[in-house]
């Protein structure tokens, strides 16, 4: 890699003593704006405070004494000579302060502990919080802290125990670490929360001038500084596809009681009379669970639009669904819950774009916090924010899925013809002009185990080096729906996007056809933001694209009733690996800069030869490496992300045979569980041996997993037994719940498409088995998981869908009238 990529390197990673520009951007993006109510009592936060600075506390540095000694000697010089050899020591003088500040820094020093009280309140379920309440509450208590903490709460003097922020550090630690590797799943999940949110916190959190004051010790430089670059220059970025979208994005959020006359300014036409569309949204048949008392009392400031098609979502099958049918002369309206942010607004800081553009804050997880979900919620969706890997749906398992489907579309003539488009719409590509470190490690090591590796395809050019783009893509260059699809919904004249705005409901009536199904789709319900105002939107046709997440509360919460629904749910459950690179050992470069991804090397089953998992190069950023790192005690941990930068991640993506479920309590909260089963425990397991023989191979000089017990084995001076014996604990260690950190971004397979209503929720064209004219166009629909970045399948089959919806509408327009000039 070349030298010009080494924008941070100074030192220990910092950027001298200058304050650093930031790169700008909306408020949401470039500031720390964690919720800042909660319920937590004075003696609650206090044992909350002593937690975070249990994890993160101000500890002397190591380094400290040759420091001072360094400092001594450069202040004793007397002769030119030794002048001119003290500049390094003064160098290395200043990065011995960045990380002597580094180390005494604690988490309240920061506030983090009030951050995190305003974040749980909004983040947890009401049960949930209150079971958190009385946690911190029992830690208050000596008695709690001896039930909770066992032999580390006592001490040996008077009253031999206390409670636990009145313990010392070390006993502190302790407990952690027991926590952390409980017989009781409780204590885990308990102990998962808080670290990871401490450690998030600590290392995502802006304070002034766009940066943290932990970033300059561990090597960080903040904001992609190319993008400062570009918005300095009067070049600046490419902006168009930000541009025509513009024009057409609905901020209905901002809009608030204006929304109608915001409505009219775009060409909508709305509607005198929603009472039809009211009725149908409190007298829904054969539901199992009362219909949300907040559709029953509606706001009185109410909206009704009417349109051909209404589209739930604007992510991969979104985004296809609308270019679809606006391009074929379609009236479409596309809801989209999250914030639509333009290129310009784009920061690229870690921990604001999470709390604005990802689904839950960014926190999303499974019910007992096994597994944390990665999901976009912002115009785009999953499509802004992935790390741009295009994979073709494998021809094994396009072939699996018309065995088990009965359908012949996936091996048919018109799906191949669907990636096609797809694969042209995204521009992608196959060459990269350079790697950067992690991917040049990944390639390395496979190269000299004799393993097979491959050059990721990515919808970017060849010269894209992006090492943010899972905050959005500043310079336009990724191919997200935003970028592509949607746009070209923009340019047909026939869509508009409202942002920040939430479907509720799916609004279907009695099928008056014979022969026909039971209902026919109505239109939909929707709730603008926090404004109080309520948009309904009388369609043709729906066309539903939430996402496997949040697909199956939206049909639950309407209604239907198909028993299929949300069941089958598949994670592509990723775990991780990480490999230390001094600077003289491995490519040059940092773990974060440069295309995120770019190489990849299959796992195949052992019994069978069949592929399995990926591994591939995550994107790595502090509050994420933070996160997900082991925490065996605070030292550890600090030494830990002192080497951030030159730190190398690898993830094993498993194609699941698990499968977990998508519900709903009583109020409609969405309910997610998924456990690993004892075969993709095993493939997990493959995966993180070939990764840490590969980290070995690249030149890695320590090596580990993110198993909670933290060992850290030290590859240098290990001779071949020393590997295997510690390949052997790693095994044995193995992937349970909770004790070992697992994440997911491909989330499919929850309203399964199928031939057979008993055993899926839509048919071959997408359409549900209940609702005539509803459509499902999403990575739910999958019949299982596809082994690949799932974003060409998703696209593939909602080019599919929305084609089925145009056929269907064409036919009803045929014999009945013409199409709706509701968007003059």
């Amino acid at each position: 890699m070349e030298a010009t990529q080494n924008h941070h390197l100074n030192g220990f990673g910092g950027h001298g003593d200058e304050e650093i520009e930031g790169a700008g951007g909306h408020p949401l993006l470039t500031s720390w704006n964690p919720p800042t109510e909660h319920s937590f009592s004075k003696i609650q936060m206090t044992t909350l405070t002593s937690l975070c600075d249990a994890f993160s506390p101000s500890i002397d540095y190591p380094g400290a004494d040759s420091a001072e000694e360094v400092n001594l000697h450069d202040s004793d010089t007397k002769s030119s000579q030794q002048t001119e050899n003290s500049a390094g020591s003064r160098k290395s003088f200043k990065g011995a302060r960045d990380m002597s500040a580094f180390y005494g820094c604690s988490a309240s020093d920061m506030g983090i502990p009030e951050d995190i009280a305003g974040l749980l309140s909004v983040l947890l379920k009401p049960k949930l919080l209150v079971a958190i309440r009385v946690f911190l509450w029992l830690l208050s208590t000596r008695l709690g802290t001896v039930i909770l903490g066992g032999r580390a709460s006592l001490i040996w003097q008077f009253p031999f125990c206390q409670s636990f922020s009145n313990l010392p550090r070390s006993n502190q630690e302790t407990i952690l670490r027991r926590w952390s590797l409980s017989m009781f799943a409780s204590l885990r999940a308990v102990y998962k929360l808080f670290k990871m949110i401490t450690m998030w916190a600590v290392y995502t959190k802006i304070e002034k001038n766009g940066h943290n004051r932990n970033w300059k010790a561990i090597g960080y430089c903040g904001a992609d500084p190319q993008v400062i670059r570009d918005r300095k220059s009067s070049s600046g970025c490419n902006c168009a596809p930000r541009d025509v979208l513009k024009d057409i994005v609905i901020e209905t959020q901002a809009a608030g009681k204006s929304l109608v006359k915001v409505l009219d300014r775009a060409g909508v036409a709305v509607l005198d009379d929603i009472s039809p569309l009211k009725k149908l949204a409190t007298t829904k048949t054969k539901r199992t669970t009362a219909i949300p008392s907040r559709l029953e009392n509606s706001a009185q400031n109410e909206v009704g639009i009417s349109c051909d098609i209404v589209v739930v979502g604007s992510g991969s099958g979104g985004g296809v669904a609308a270019s679809v049918l606006a391009k074929a002369g379609y009236k479409v309206i596309v809801l989209e819950k999250g914030k639509y942010f333009t290129t310009e607004d784009l920061s690229t800081l870690e921990g604001p774009s999470q709390m604005a553009m990802f689904e839950k804050l960014g926190s999303l997880a499974t019910e007992d916090g096994g597994v944390n979900l990665v999901a976009g919620a912002t115009v785009g969706g999953g499509s802004t924010i992935n790390w741009s890997a295009c994979f073709e749906t494998p021809l094994n398992v396009r072939q699996e899925w018309k065995e088990i489907t009965g359908l012949d579309l996936f091996t048919s003539t018109r799906y191949q013809l669907a990636m096609r488009e797809v694969w042209r719409r995204l521009g992608v590509q196959t060459h990269v002009t350079r790697e950067n470190l992690p991917n040049s490690v990944l390639r390395a090591g496979c190269e000299k185990l004799g393993h097979e590796v491959g050059t990721l395809a990515r919808n970017t050019p060849p010269d894209h080096d992006c090492g943010w783009c899972t905050s959005g893509c500043p310079r336009s260059q990724k191919g997200s729906t935003a970028a592509t699809w949607l746009v070209d919904a923009a340019e047909s004249g026939n869509a508009v996007i409202m942002s920040e705005c939430e479907a509720e409901t799916i609004l279907y009536s009695p099928n008056d056809k014979a022969g026909k199904k039971q209902y026919k789709a109505r239109g939909v319900v929707a709730k603008v933001g926090t404004s109080g105002c309520k948009v309904y939107i009388e369609a043709q046709a729906v066309v539903v694209a939430s996402g496997s997440l949040m697909t199956p509360p939206l049909l639950l919460n309407s209604g239907l009733h198909n028993p299929n629904i949300g069941k089958g749910l598949h994670l592509h459950p990723v775990v991780f690996i990480w490999g230390y690179f001094p600077e003289e050992c491995g490519p040059s470069g940092t773990c974060y800069e440069g295309a995120i991804m770019t190489s990849y090397s299959r796992i195949y089953k052992k019994n069978s030869g069949a592929p399995a998992a990926l591994l591939e190069v995550p994107s790595t950023h502090p509050g994420s490496f933070a996160s997900f790192q082991p925490w065996t005690s605070a030292a550890d941990f600090k030494e830990r992300m002192a080497r951030f930068s030159r730190t190398v991640t690898l993830c094993v993506v498993t194609r699941d045979e698990s499968s977990g479920q998508v519900s709903v309590e009583p109020d409609g909260t969405p309910v997610i569980t998924y456990t690993l089963n004892a075969a993709d425990e095993q493939t997990a397991l493959e995966g993180i041996e070939k990764g840490l023989r590969v980290l070995i191979a690249a030149g890695a000089t320590e090596i580990g997993t993110h198993q909670q017990d933290g060992e850290r084995f030290r590859v240098k001076d290990a001779n071949p037994n020393d590997i295997e014996a510690y390949l052997k604990r790693v095994r044995a260690r193995g992937v349970k719940k909770n004790q070992i950190s697992m994440g997911s971004g491909h989330h499919m397979s929850s309203c399964k498409m199928g031939s057979d209503p008993k055993h899926s929720v839509v048919d071959g064209e997408g359409e549900s088995w209940e609702v005539e004219g509803l459509y499902l166009s999403d990575g739910s629909v999958l019949p299982n998981a596809v082994g690949v970045n799932p974003m060409v399948t998703i696209q593939s089959l909602a080019y599919c869908t929305a084609h089925s919806v145009l056929q269907s509408l064409q036919s009803q327009y045929k014999t009945s009238s013409t199409k709706r000039q509701s968007f003059d």
